[in-house]
């Protein structure tokens, strides 16, 4: 192994990913990378501090201090493993909004965090802090199924049917207690609301 020449060797690997990353989505790849590299950061001091930021900064439905959550609780995560699953998905789908709807990413990742965090705060279960991506997630998922009925082009059709063939089984991780009494399936289902909304919005339904 020439290892003089894998550090370079790496770096230009890393290099041509990003760039055929970036010429998919162009600079929303920035957005998302940005976003998934901050999830992990606060993940790792999560770990350090005993998961004592998912208890003080999640959503606790109907608390004052439960309203701070809404716009971190994208960011927190039950444990790692909670965190990796949330990852792909969260990149998958992140990217294909983007590609789909160029400069529109930001404003409806910020549109579905603010709808999908004050629904859960206002009627989830108040007996826990509710954490995770899962509701931005869904919200992409809820955006790019009604953007292939209401895109009006059939590019926006066929990744709808991508996705649904993807990821058809997050519509029942939406229902009540499926994937276990710690699921926020107040999240999931309220995330894909403010989805479907803002793909309504955008496609100029109202």
């Amino acid at each position: 192994m020439d290892i003089d020449g894998a550090s370079p060797q790496f770096v230009e690997t890393l290099t041509g990913l990003f760039d055929a990353y970036y010429g998919f989505v162009g600079a929303e790849a920035y957005i998302i990378l940005g976003f998934v590299a901050l999830l992990w950061i606060v993940e790792l001091a999560n770990l350090v501090s005993a998961r004592s930021l998912s208890g003080s900064l999640g959503i606790a439905p109907r608390k004052l201090r439960g309203l701070v959550g809404i716009p971190c609780a994208p960011l927190l995560h039950a444990g790692p493993g909670h965190a990796f699953g949330n990852t792909p998905p969260l990149l998958t789908l992140g990217s294909l909004v983007a590609f789909q709807d160029d400069g529109q990413l930001a404003l409806v990742s910020a549109a579905i965090i603010l709808f999908g965090g004050a629904g859960t705060w206002l009627v989830a279960r108040g007996d826990r802090n509710h954490v995770g991506a899962s509701g931005l997630i869904f919200g992409y998922f809820g955006y790019i199924l009604t953007r292939g009925l209401y895109g009006g082009d059939s590019t926006s059709l066929l990744i709808a049917v991508a996705v649904m063939l993807m990821y058809g089984g997050f519509l029942l991780d939406a229902m009540p207690r499926r994937g276990g009494e710690n699921t926020s399936w107040e999240g999931h289902l309220i995330g894909a609301i403010g989805g479907v909304l803002a793909a309504l919005w955008v496609s100029g339904a109202f």
